[in-house]
């Protein structure tokens, strides 16, 4: 339930890895909490995030919060494919995408700070959870 920019950096470095042998759907939360004065900085590490996620093969990527349509800017800028990263203010309306994305075999990843409230996010065990 923690999210900041090197730790997400990390983790999707590794996850890119991965997405090479496994199919890997990524649910990216925000990693600041919504505030005025943050703004400007959320914007640009999130979309820093997106450029990154650019770079891996993954299935899918659900984008969840306040700042997370930065992911999506900076991902679809930098390359991904705009068909595999949709983006949701709440957790509540990705449920049913995240549920159709979880086939056998499926390693889904969730990260994201604590306030997104991924953990509301009800998964169906036919997925591995990492």
């Amino acid at each position: 339930y923690n999210a900041n920019p090197e730790s997400t950096r990390l983790l999707i470095e590794e996850l890119i890895k991965l997405a090479e042998e496994y199919p890997v759907v990524l649910v990216l939360g925000d990693m600041e909490r919504p505030s005025r004065n943050i703004e400007r900085y959320a914007r640009r590490v999130h979309r820093q995030i997106g450029e990154k996620l650019a770079q891996g093969n993954f299935v899918h990527v659900l984008a969840v919060g306040f700042w997370a349509r930065e992911y999506l800017k900076g991902a679809v800028g930098a390359g991904f494919p705009p068909e595999r990263i949709t983006y949701y203010r709440t957790v509540r309306a990705a449920e049913k995408h995240f549920e159709r994305l979880l086939m056998p075999g499926t390693i889904a990843v969730l990260k994201a700070s604590i306030y997104t409230k991924l953990r509301r996010l009800r998964i169906n065990t036919i997925g591995d959870i990492l």
